[in-house]
């Protein structure tokens, strides 16, 4: 929803830098990106995001951290430029700003902190004693019906009425989390959220 482009490519090169992942290009990686693209988020690109905490499994939590760090120069070129606009406004009234993604929270934390965003709701790859993930998930994994969740949760938990909160997403399957607010808008939504967001009512905005 706020980049307008994929953050894959970018986290894998810098993940590449510190040597973690594969040392090649990951065959249909590029078409898969592409895809997502013209039809937004998929089960099938969902169910590989999901399964990237096993192929995580065994790397140090510092050297991805670096990697994150590495990756927010880029990953700020490609922030859509209605996101400055959207925050100034919400923040000259008082509201606080919560990103909810699906990506693992030890990449995103240091764009959400680049972005001054109040708080952080992502999945959190699970670690072990040494300091390098074990393979597992803490938690649930932010998507779909969990994200919307995790939201409601961070509301009841912070004292913030979902129905007096606003609510940005361009994929179908935050469908929960835009029904779970007062005011929910459809941003750059692939088709099935167009589709839904005009038999609701729900703003669209590209």
């Amino acid at each position: 929803t706020l980049l307008g482009g994929s953050s894959g490519e970018v986290y894998q090169r810098c993940l590449r830098a510190e040597g973690l992942g594969p040392d090649f290009d990951i065959p249909g990686l590029s078409l898969l990106n592409g895809l997502f693209g013209l039809v937004g988020e998929t089960r099938m690109s969902m169910r590989l995001a999901k399964a990237s905490s096993r192929a995580a499994k065994g790397w140090p939590v510092a050297a991805v951290e670096r990697a994150a760090a590495a990756a927010v120069p880029e990953l700020l070129s490609l922030v859509e430029s209605f996101v400055a606009v959207e925050f100034a406004h919400h923040r000259a009234e008082g509201r606080p700003i919560v990103m909810a993604t699906s990506s693992p929270k030890q990449l995103v934390r240091p764009l959400a902190d680049a972005l001054e965003v109040d708080d952080l709701l992502a999945t959190t790859w699970s670690t072990d004693d040494s300091g390098r993930f074990d393979g597992g998930i803490d938690g649930r994994f932010v998507w779909a019906r969990d994200k919307w969740l995790e939201v409601r949760d961070w509301c009841t938990e912070h004292g913030v009425d979902p129905r007096a909160s606003w609510a940005y997403s361009d994929s179908y399957y935050d469908v929960a989390m835009l029904s779970g607010v007062g005011h929910p808008v459809a941003t750059n939504p692939d088709p099935r959220l167009a589709g839904v967001a005009a038999l609701k009512g729900w703003p669209i905005r590209s």
